[in-house]
């Protein structure tokens, strides 16, 4: 049976992979990696906001091809051997039928799969996470100091992939204080695990405070409704509870079937361990003072196959198998329903692609383009064939690079890119509108982000 899930997941995370076009985060990945390694680890530790190891594993991966397809099934491979994992994680907490539960949901999850087809860090990390779980039970079991160098490894890894992960590890070194049965033979293989995986950070550590100016510091209190739809989004996806009163209901039913199967086992240390394990790291997050950016779901993405695994053991608890089914036939449902949306023709991150078509298609060979952020070239030029001159336009340049531009006289293409990653200068469109007449306008929207592109052609300066 795991073997046909896992075939399954596969299938999903595989199917129309290469389809869409990159979105800028992507573009991002295969810029910094198509990099020698030694110049992309240091624009890593200048710029880049996570730790290297995804992007240094991915700089390997690459080597035979950059295309959407091969670039993403990285991620594909990891999200297909999480949902392996994850099994063997119920089966060694519960049972077989939990693990086989809690796989399935994983690999029909639209919002595993979302991840599972983006050249980014989300899938490594969950699948690291799940691994940390699988040896953390294992050490707790077994008090074997193999195990416990072993998760000191993956954890090590984890957090050399993206910092979030170290609220995971906190609660797994919180908890493994709490489960120890013999306190005395246990705390010190426990403390010389968290000590060397501590020291081993520092370096990332280090990097990272001298970038605090680059950390943002979000004044505005922290928006919990965001916990609230973070839930019925791991369960259920992105496309058909993004907020508002279904996320809320949502939530709330998926909590009481969760409080259903604590109920019905509530003498199962293993289940407190799974609450523990999404717990912390939610408290941690909403009383951290220092983020880089407004909290998303995906920044808490390695404790949702923990949700899967509680889901499961509900479903196994509940006297009634009717209702047990009812529930499993609501999940996969709902996620049949989100991959249809995901997997349409209209469906797209950003449209990159097309917007680089469209401008080959309209340009002229001394035209020129500028890039509103300058770092929207990422995306852009993943597919531009033109071979036109462009500039990126920074904030601190403005107005002085602009009217360098349009002093050239020639025709410019300004390509804007507005997401949650990406702010054009309002500056930017102002002075040229101000100085160039309009000759094309299109805009390209997508469920990330938008591209606006207008062709300018420079009048008298004003």
């Amino acid at each position: 049976m795991i073997v046909l899930i896992v075939l399954f997941g596969c299938f999903l995370r595989l199917y129309k992979i290469g389809s869409k076009s990159l979105w800028l985060d992507e573009a991002y990945s295969v810029y910094i990696t198509k990099l020698p390694l030694f110049e992309m680890l240091s624009q890593i530790i200048k710029a880049d906001i996570h730790p290297p190891f995804y992007n240094l594993l991915l700089h390997f991966w690459i080597v035979p091809s950059t295309s959407e397809l091969y670039i993403r099934s990285l991620s594909a491979l990891f999200s297909i051997i999480t949902i392996w994992i994850v099994y063997l994680i119920g089966k060694n907490l519960f049972s077989a039928k939990v693990g086989i539960i809690a796989s399935l949901i994983t690999s029909i999850s639209s919002y595993q799969i979302y991840y599972a087809q983006e050249a980014r860090l989300y899938a490594f990390i969950t699948l690291l996470c799940v691994l940390s779980l699988l040896a953390f039970i294992r050490a707790l079991r077994t008090r074997s100091t193999k195990t416990w160098i072993l998760l000191c490894l993956i954890n090590i890894l984890a957090l050399y992939t993206y910092i979030y992960s170290a609220f995971f590890i906190i609660g797994e070194y919180v908890i493994a204080v709490w489960f120890s049965k013999s306190i005395k033979n246990s705390i010190k293989i426990i403390l010389s695990t968290m000590l060397v995986t501590c020291l081993v950070f520092i370096p990332e550590i280090l990097v990272l405070f001298s970038r605090k100016a680059e950390i943002v510091r979000l004044v505005k209190p922290f928006d919990l409704s965001s916990i609230i739809v973070m839930l019925p989004q791991f369960i259920l996806g992105y496309f058909l509870l993004q907020t508002g009163l279904i996320a809320i209901l949502a939530f709330i039913l998926f909590a009481i079937i969760i409080a259903i199967g604590v109920f019905y086992d509530r003498h199962n240390k293993n289940i407190y361990l799974l609450i523990l394990l999404i717990v912390i790291p939610i408290i941690i997050t909403i009383l951290s003072s220092f983020r880089t950016t407004d909290f998303q779901s995906k920044h808490l993405i390695f404790i949702s196959p923990v949700v899967y695994l509680l889901i499961a053991h509900t479903v196994t608890k509940i006297p009634k198998k009717n209702v047990s089914i009812l529930v499993l036939t609501f999940v996969a449902l709902l996620n049949l329903a989100s991959l249809r949306i995901y997997y349409s023709r209209d469906f797209v991150k950003e449209n990159w692609r097309d917007a680089a078509l469209f401008v080959s298609k309209n340009s002229r060979q001394d035209d020129i383009i500028c890039y509103d952020p300058s770092y929207a070239g990422w995306g852009f030029d993943y597919y531009d064939k033109t071979g036109l001159k462009k500039y990126g336009i920074k904030k601190v340049d403005t107005p002085q690079t602009l009217l360098n531009i349009i002093k050239l006289k020639k025709d410019i293409w300004l390509i804007q890119n507005s997401s949650h990653v990406a702010a054009p200068n309002k500056e930017v469109k102002r002075m040229f509108e101000k100085n160039c007449a309009v000759k094309i306008s299109k805009e390209y929207k997508g469920f990330v982000g938008n591209i606006n592109l207008t062709l300018y052609k420079p009048q008298q300066l004003q």
